[in-house]
């Protein structure tokens, strides 16, 4: 996934959560409303991975 100019990969073997907060921390110094509406795209996810 691409935030602005950033990409984002999730490696292997890593939890949803942990990439979320490795992007978290990455984004820090990024802002805008691409990123906010990706990282929700995300949790969405992620709850919906642990919801099964």
């Amino acid at each position: 996934e691409y935030i602005g100019k950033h990409r984002f990969v999730s490696k292997e073997n890593e939890s949803p959560s942990k990439f979320i907060i490795r992007v978290l921390k990455n984004t820090k110094n990024i802002s805008g409303i691409g990123t906010i509406h990706y990282l929700e795209s995300e949790l969405k996810k992620f709850i919906d991975e642990v919801k099964k």
